[in-house]
């Protein structure tokens, strides 16, 4: 039992350290390379967005000098319909209208990407992307599906 418990709390600690170091590398500024339009949220993307603790700046810049646009509370969780949500590189945050969205920093073509994906909408319904590409068989047409499948991301600025 003692095994159990400690192995428990080892599990627990790495996740929480993980979903910290997720969390600090979200700190910053970030900027919109591609805006798949949402019909089911209200969120409206900004060209630019900032992490700052539990919120979100969306913003634009003009002239030189940002222009906010929005600010956006949030609320980091950790699990995430009576599962708990363990990855290294994701984090589910929680907006106050009710919606979930998955973020994914991901190494892609030598740049960090910020990758959004939508959970579960305001109205609480859980939101699931099917992969339907394996069923195309001409390479152009798998192509332009695969483009229409990447979500809103955002890239990590200096």
């Amino acid at each position: 039992m003692k095994k159990h418990l400690t192995l428990l709390m080892l599990i627990l600690c790495i996740n929480v350290y993980s979903q910290n170091v997720v969390q600090k590398e979200l700190k910053g500024r970030w900027k919109m390379q591609k805006n798949e339009n949402f019909n089911n949220t209200d969120i409206n993307f900004g060209e630019f967005l900032k992490f700052n603790d539990n919120e979100i700046n969306f913003f634009k810049i003009e002239s030189g000098k940002e222009e906010e646009e929005s600010i956006k509370k949030i609320t980091f969780i950790y699990d995430f319909g009576n599962q708990h949500y363990n990855n290294d590189r994701c984090q589910l945050i929680k907006f106050e209208n009710g919606e979930v969205w998955e973020l994914t920093l991901r190494l892609i073509n030598n740049e960090t990407r910020l990758i959004w994906e939508l959970k579960m909408d305001k109205n609480g319904s859980f939101i699931i992307l099917a992969d339907d590409r394996g069923v195309i068989k001409n390479p152009e047409l798998r192509k332009k599906a695969l483009e229409g499948e990447i979500n809103t991301y955002y890239i990590k600025i200096k």
